[in-house]
């Protein structure tokens, strides 16, 4: 699996206070299944400045466990609006933001698209958290204008609250969950629990549901592809999952 949200890198933002602890990190990354992962500490003026360094000092234990990693950050709308190359994931055209507030922003629409002018694309972090279903319509449409979501893997496995458990299937549903990450920040109290996700979205959802967001998606990213989009029906007792294929998105 690739992991496009991680919060890995040590002394840097609110991750791993130590080398060891990051490394540590890594070690359950690798167990549970994961073979890369981009590192995307909060945006800050020290991150940037500090980030090719700590991805240096954990390079070594990174290869020992088999671990690809690469650069990104987590901007929030505010910060992303006052930079002016902002630092992508995976050097890719993608840029991960954490919209930090309960409602989409009306400008939301046309600040993508002034990005995508730029070549940018925006992913939005666990808007499963921060959101409800009373977005949903909105969501749709930012989706058809090239606004992908990515979703954690603990609100997958109800570690946010059955509110974010039930969103998370009603965006699986929509087609508009794009990527699965873990976001992980510690072993303590928000680690990886990716395969745990990735087994309930097989049984809520079947294994195509699982591969699209857990592998193909985010193997896109890497290469610098947007995602797929596929609606999936939640299994039955009576059906089994039926997918719904959804015209590609045009290009903002």
């Amino acid at each position: 699996m690739i992991d496009i949200h991680c919060h890995i890198l040590h002394n840097i933002d609110d991750g791993p206070s130590s080398l060891e602890k990051a490394e540590e990190m890594l070690r359950c990354a690798s167990r549970d299944g994961i073979k890369e992962i981009i590192t995307t500490p909060h945006f800050s003026a020290d991150t940037l400045k500090n980030i090719k360094s700590r991805l240096d000092e954990l390079a070594p234990a990174a290869r020992e466990c088999g671990i690809k990693l690469h650069s990104g950050c987590e901007y929030t709308l505010s910060d992303l609006s006052e930079s002016k190359t902002p630092l992508t994931m995976a050097e890719s055209m993608f840029i991960l933001v954490d919209l930090n507030s309960s409602y989409i922003p009306q400008f939301m629409e046309s600040f993508a698209f002034d990005l995508s002018l730029k070549g940018y694309r925006i992913i939005l972090a666990h808007p499963e958290k921060l959101l409800s279903p009373r977005n949903m319509h909105q969501m749709i449409d930012l989706h058809k204008h090239g606004i992908f979501f990515q979703v954690n893997a603990a609100s997958i496995n109800g570690k946010s609250g059955k509110i974010a458990k039930k969103f998370t299937e009603k965006m699986i549903t929509a087609g508009i969950c794009d990527y699965i990450a873990s976001d992980a920040h510690s072993l303590q109290h928000r680690s990886f629990e990716m395969q745990q996700a990735r087994s309930r979205i097989t049984d809520l959802f079947g294994r195509t549901a699982t591969e699209l967001t857990f592998d193909i998606n985010p193997r896109l990213l890497l290469q610098n592809i947007e995602p797929e989009t596929i609606s999936f029906k939640r299994k039955s007792i009576l059906t089994s999952f039926k997918r719904c294929f959804i015209p590609r998105k045009a290009t903002i």
